[in-house]
């Protein structure tokens, strides 16, 4: 018996070091963010895979403060058809307004992002995209050393939670923010944790 525990808390532990396709990630928010609630534009094409959203930036929040933002906010990926994520990019250029009165910076890439791991969760209007990723550029990279996650609701969409149709959304919201060093984790991936614990201690007393 402890032999089949040790044997699903291996498998657990290898489930965890890879991303999550079909759940959401129930991702912490955390500052810094950059916020996007203006006309997020969300397209999923089925035949190519090609998932892109794109919007401006409006605020920039840390530990300071938050500041107006200018510029935009760009995510390409690849996700096909079982919702498994490929590749993608995430860019968000322009500027931050850090004082005030504001001189205007010249524009520039802020923030840079290749994605690793995507989840969702529900459909229509109930519908929350998350995306994490590696921090890979922009001058404001030091500010998300761990990486950054992203959560989108793509607002008015006809997404009915499968990937093997095209879908569209409007109106969304979407926020880009720094990944904790602790994230809180997933329910299962906690259950499977806590089953490991009796097994280790047994292990222990031998």
């Amino acid at each position: 018996m402890a032999r089949i525990v040790r044997l699903i808390c291996a498998f657990g532990a290898l489930s965890m070091s890879t991303a999550v396709f079909a759940a959401p990630l129930n991702l912490p928010k955390a500052i810094p963010d950059f916020s996007s609630l203006t006309e997020v534009t969300t397209t999923y094409n089925a035949g190519s895979g090609a998932f892109s959203v794109t919007d401006g930036i409006n605020q920039y929040t840390d530990n300071t403060g938050s500041y107006p933002a200018s510029g935009t906010f760009t995510l390409n990926a690849v996700i096909d058809n079982t919702g498994t994520l490929l590749s993608g990019t995430l860019t968000i250029s322009g500027f931050v307004l850090f004082t005030t009165p504001p001189p205007v910076p010249p524009a520039a890439d802020l923030l840079i992002v290749d994605l690793t791991d995507f989840g969702f969760s529900g459909a229509g209007p109930s519908t929350i995209f998350e995306f994490t990723g590696d921090t890979i550029g922009g001058t404001l990279a030091a500010e998300f050393p761990k990486g950054a996650g992203v959560i989108l609701n793509p607002g008015v969409t006809d997404y009915a939670g499968a990937f093997d149709v095209d879908f569209s959304g409007s109106s969304g919201t979407i926020d880009t923010f720094y990944i904790p060093d602790n994230p809180i984790p997933e329910p299962m991936s906690l259950i499977l944790l806590l089953s490991c614990i009796p097994v280790i201690a047994i292990r222990r007393r031998r």
